[in-house]
């Protein structure tokens, strides 16, 4: 139960992080850094602060800010580290 719970958690920090609408800044290496620290240090509250609503999650908008709480409270809970984390453009 708690592999599912991790996996269904990882791909869901994919999402989160791969969804730029979804923090107020732009989308940038700095923010990707920023992000994924906050992750690996478990700075939920942190996240959730510089998340907006609606906040968009493997498909589902998220409407609430306390949902988008629970979503990195989760996220932290769950151990998920982000290792090696950098930005690279595609080659489109």
């Amino acid at each position: 139960m708690k592999r599912i719970i991790l996996i269904a958690a990882v791909c869901a920090a994919a999402i989160a992080l791969a969804s730029c609408a979804s923090l107020q800044r732009s989308w940038d290496q700095w923010n990707v850094e920023n992000v994924a620290t906050l992750i690996d240090t478990g700075q939920s509250a942190r996240l959730a602060a510089m998340s907006t609503t609606p906040f968009l999650v493997d498909g589902e908008i998220v409407l609430m800010k306390a949902d988008v709480a629970g979503f990195w409270n989760g996220i932290i809970k769950a151990g998920f580290k982000i290792e090696d984390q950098s930005f690279s453009r595609g080659s489109h």
